[in-house]
């Protein structure tokens, strides 16, 4: 067999391998992520596998993606504390009262 050493490796993890490279994801959640098309896979007979690198990849455009969600939240909560008096045009902030 003669293969170019040039070539990347693609490293291939099954989905307990997975669970143990990124801590926050359990292997049940893994194999949600496959099931529902979020996170690419290969199924060989009954077993996942998943491209290593991908993997690292999907979930950090995850957790941008989660970021920016919350920081929108966050924005919008914030845009309906403000109070417009149309009569002036002046714009005040209502803080929260507790």
């Amino acid at each position: 067999m003669n293969t170019n050493q040039n070539e990347p490796r693609v490293k291939l993890l099954t989905i307990r391998q997975a669970a143990g490279v990124i801590d926050r994801l359990t292997e049940y959640r893994i194999r949600q992520l496959f099931r529902a098309g979020e996170l690419p896979c290969v199924k060989v007979g009954k077993r996942y596998f998943i491209n290593e690198q991908t993997l690292i990849n999907t979930i950090s455009a995850m957790d941008k993606r989660k970021d920016s969600k919350a920081r929108i939240e966050e924005l919008d909560a914030l845009i309906e504390r403000l109070y417009v008096d149309n009569a002036s045009g002046k714009v005040t902030y209502r803080p929260r009262i507790f």
